[in-house]
This record gives structure tokens, sequence and C-alpha cells, in this order.
């Protein structure tokens, strides 16, 4: 379904669940996957791009990447909460009070252990999904808008 309703995906090209994505994506008909690596590359991500039709380099090291990656796409759509994830959706607050860009942030109820935390909630476009359908529903809504 993110096939159809996503032209383009930015990820971190890394293992486990970037790396699944990516290929999931491709599998069912998706455009493009951008892999974004920090200023000065990365060794340990290269053996991924493969799995990307292109890479970008982002302007400064691995905070910048972290924070402003969703910047790119307007979009954040989360299947589990890494650290970078947890890092992203926080910074969605920051994006949205001094660039007046509001960054949406979907959430798989059904890859992490229970919602966030009401402070973070109430701060941030935060939406949970828990299937397929509920996830086109708000993809739909956004682009509305």
């Amino acid at each position: 379904m993110l096939a159809t309703n996503l032209s383009t995906v930015y990820l971190i090209p890394d293992e486990g669940m970037p790396l699944d994505f990516a290929k999931s994506y491709k599998q069912f008909g998706g455009r493009e996957v951008v892999g974004a690596f920090p200023k000065g590359g990365c060794d340990i991500l290269k053996k991924y791009f493969q799995f990307c039709d292109r890479t970008e380099e982002v302007d400064g090291g691995w905070s910048v990447l972290n924070t402003c990656l969703s910047l790119r796409t307007g979009l954040m759509i989360g299947f589990g909460l890494s650290p970078g994830t947890l890092v992203e959706i926080a910074y969605s607050k920051y994006h949205k009070k001094y660039l007046g860009k509001n960054i949406p942030v979907l959430l798989d109820e059904r890859t992490i252990s229970g919602r966030l935390n009401s402070e973070i909630e109430e701060e941030v476009d935060l939406r949970y999904f828990d299937s397929s359908e509920k996830l086109n529903q708000f993809l739909e809504k956004i682009r509305s808008v």
C-alpha cells in the first residue's frame, strides 16, 4: 500500500527495519528509495546502498541526519521505536515551532510495546495506526490538506 501512496521514501540505509522496508517497498512497485547518510560518509552503511535508487549526503553529522530527515519529506512513518526514530519524532516539535513546518508522524502500534507518553503526544502531530486501512486513511487525509 505504501508503494502506491508514496513516490519517494527517504531512510537511513541500515540493517533491520530500514532495509526490510526498502526491499518490500520496491518489491511492491515503490518508485524511489533514497538512502541518506551523514556528511563525510559512513562506511558501515555502504553495503546497503545497493537497496537504494540513489543516496544523498546530509550536510551534517548523525545529529543533523537524525533530526532533519523528515524535513525532506514532510511526513514520517514509523515502524518500531529505535533511538533514531524517537529523536526524529521529538524533533518534529521544533520543526513546527521554529520553522513553521508541521511534520505528521504516523506510528504503527503493532510494532511498539505501547504508546508514547502524553508529554510527547501533546507536542507533536502524532497519529497511531494498527492496520493498512487506517494508514491509508491517514495518508489520504494528509494529501487532501
